[in-house]
């Protein structure tokens, strides 16, 4: 009788593991039903052998308790490995964009410069090109009568006969500006003072 009770007792000892051990595998998958069948109770600890215990799947499959704790265990490892390696496939593809991106900026900032060069070049070209102009027409009217020279100024826009007669040694302008039109010889005088003053600034 004493012995019966023992082995009553392991039994239900070993009931109760098993009750943990099913709770813990309903939580890892609640999808899959499993009906699961005792075969063995450790005699020594009282305790249910997962290796022992039989299991069949929504499938009819059958398999041990261990190994489809295990299996569930692996598929959801593979998944979580599955989302991961998306991501860093994800990621790795934006930083190829953002490369391909920065190198067609790269090419357009290379591409602007040298349509900046290019114009600063022909800017200059022209500059040089317009003093050399200036000064062979400053001297052209610096040579003619003081009278002829004043009587074609007068007739010029202001900006160009600044720019003649500020071309003209100090004596030739004065004596064209002495025989200009009073109104007009002054506006060129002013002129010519004025961008000194910016010049000097």
């Amino acid at each position: 009788m004493k012995n019966r009770t023992i082995v009553l007792f392991l039994v239900l000892g070993g009931l109760g593991a098993f009750g943990k051990l099913y709770a813990m595998a309903d939580s890892i998958s609640p999808k899959v039903e499993p009906v699961m069948e005792v075969e063995s109770v450790s005699a020594k600890s009282g305790e249910l052998d997962p290796a022992a215990v039989k299991v069949k799947t929504g499938e009819g499959e059958e398999q041990t308790l261990e190994e489809k704790i295990r299996a569930e265990i692996a598929a959801e490892m593979s998944e979580r490995e599955k989302v991961l390696l998306e991501r860093e496939k994800a990621a790795a593809e934006k930083e190829e964009n953002l490369k391909a991106v920065e190198a067609r900026v790269d090419v357009k900032v290379d591409e602007l410069k040298g349509i900046s060069t290019d114009i600063e070049a022909a800017v200059g070209t022209i500059s040089k090109r317009k003093r050399v102009d200036i000064e062979k027409l400053s001297n052209m009217y610096a040579n003619m009568k003081a009278k002829d020279a004043a009587a074609i100024i007068n007739t010029m826009d202001i900006k160009m006969a600044v720019e003649i007669i500020d071309g003209m040694s100090p004596s030739a302008a004065g004596s064209v500006l002495g025989l200009m039109e009073p109104k007009k010889a002054r506006d060129v005088t002013n002129a010519i003072f004025a961008r000194g003053e910016k010049i000097a600034d």
